[in-house]
């Protein structure tokens, strides 16, 4: 598995990217997700792993606040539950503060509350050493709560 870091998002990525996406719709995203996430890869970063020339886990992100911001994260359909997601975050955690000086991370997801099919997600960040540290209540549509999880170190 190699992992790769791209500053400047090439296309070709932000197209599979895009699929992926797509390909995780609508159980983890919303409608129009994957359109407004390629067009934040403009000016946004990506940190994934690849293998036989295809993503398996995926993260896009940007600077918030003085630390790194998860914009979306992925693992590749086929992909769940076997390591790949993890063997990212690792890395992740290791580039943002080599390359950056960065030692925090902060995203928003989801309450398993309110969207069940979201408890693994929660679960994988505070295996990871995330918190949540505020919850938003109806941020990303009526009826939804979204966390703001975060990790420093």
């Amino acid at each position: 598995m190699d992992f790769i870091y791209e500053k400047d998002i090439i296309p070709a990525t932000r197209a599979e990217i895009y699929a992926l996406t797509q390909a995780l719709s609508p159980e983890f995203f919303t409608s129009d997700f994957p359109d407004s996430l390629h067009r934040d890869m403009l000016l946004q970063r990506a940190f994934y792993s690849r293998r036989g020339g295809k993503i398996l886990a995926c993260i896009v992100y940007t600077g918030m606040e003085g630390g790194a911001y998860i914009n979306m994260m992925l693992t590749a359909p086929g992909h769940s539950g076997a390591g790949a997601g993890s063997a990212l975050m690792a890395e992740f955690v290791g580039h943002i503060e080599a390359e950056y000086g960065l030692r925090s991370i902060a995203l928003d997801t989801f309450s398993p509350e309110t969207h069940p099919n979201y408890a693994p997600t929660v679960a994988f960040y505070l295996k990871h050493g995330f918190t949540v540290r505020r919850t938003y209540p109806e941020l990303w549509g009526p009826g939804t709560v979204t966390l703001r999880m975060e990790k420093a170190w």
